[in-house]
């Protein structure tokens, strides 16, 4: 879809090969900066699209916990927006309440069925929940699936 290319200096830049909707995988700022690329040359080109997000960077910290914090899912959803998708596609983010109010054109990807498909094959499973802020999405989950 893409082929990113360095200088010397470390800078990089993107050569689109194929515009297409496409899935991206963000673990880190460099990821996020790369998709502003591939979307600076797809505006250049007069293309539009729609980008899957598996995971998003920085989306366990959905709120500011001290006045002296920075507050790093709003960075990370307006850099998103400032590019202007048509539509993000977003994997069960941490808080998608939170997620929706931050996003432009986004749409919250319920992963429960792709799920309860894996855990029909295991014999015997748990289900744990990373942290508190983690619990009520897996509540959810496991009401869907049962």
């Amino acid at each position: 879809m893409f082929e990113k290319r360095y200088y010397p200096d470390g800078s990089s830049y993107v050569n689109v090969l194929e515009f297409k909707n496409f899935t991206v995988y963000l673990n880190s700022y460099e990821d996020l900066w790369t998709l502003a690329q591939i979307r600076e040359v797809y505006k250049f080109n007069n293309c539009n699209a729609e980008v899957t997000i598996p995971c998003l960077l920085d989306a366990q910290a959905d709120r500011r916990f001290d006045k002296n914090q920075s507050f790093s899912l709003k960075l990370v959803c307006k850099f998103i927006n400032d590019m202007g998708w048509s539509k993000v596609r977003i994997f069960h983010p941490h808080n998608s309440e939170v997620v929706e109010a931050l996003i432009d054109n986004v749409e919250i990807i319920d992963n429960s069925i792709l799920l309860s498909n894996v855990l029909n094959d295991l014999k015997d499973y748990s289900l744990m929940s990373t942290d508190a802020g983690g619990y009520k999405w897996l509540m959810k989950i496991a009401d869907k699936i049962g």
